[in-house]
């Protein structure tokens, strides 16, 4: 049995460079993996296959991750009302707080801020933007080790969970 890989993926293998572009550690090992598959038969590459798809606890475009953060630092910067924010959290999301684990209902609030989500908190998470979520797989991506958690849906990329006992992480 061959495993389809998308057509760019393939390329980017047998040039020895990453889909992506990047150069990172974790890219080029892949790559050499990848290509090393490539070489054994192993894989069969199509130009159908989809290459901007990003997991996230479900499936979501890079485009629709590039959206969330842009339409957030646009509400930041443009100082829009408390409620726009509510866009951007799950229909039921959890607060960890002084060592309580809470779920709620986003509909049985106004706004989730600044109850659950501080202004800061929305620039934190908006200048730290997609470069800073790590995939997850079904439990969705994380930023800064878990103080927040984000998830795909048919409805886009939303935070499920926020940890306010966790501390924000210091950039690099």
């Amino acid at each position: 049995m061959k495993i389809v890989v998308p057509l760019l993926v393939a390329i980017a293998a047998s040039s020895g460079t990453s889909a992506s572009g990047q150069d990172s550690k974790a890219d080029q090992t892949a790559v050499y993996a990848l290509e090393a598959m490539l070489k054994d038969g192993d894989f069969e590459a199509r130009e159908d296959l989809p290459t901007d798809i990003v997991y996230c606890g479900g499936e979501t475009t890079r485009a629709e991750v590039s959206r969330f953060f842009s339409h957030l630092s646009a509400g930041i910067k443009e100082g829009l009302p408390a409620p726009y924010f509510n866009q951007f959290v799950a229909d039921r999301f959890s607060v960890n707080r002084d060592d309580r684990f809470m779920v709620f209902d986003r509909e049985d609030f106004t706004s989730v801020t600044p109850r659950f989500f501080s202004r800061e908190d929305w620039i934190r998470i908006a200048d730290k933007g997609a470069p800073a979520l790590e995939d997850m797989g079904w439990r969705g991506c994380m930023m800064d080790r878990g103080k927040i958690w984000i998830s795909a849906d048919e409805k886009g990329l939303r935070i499920s969970s926020i940890n306010h006992d966790m501390p924000w992480l210091s950039p690099d």
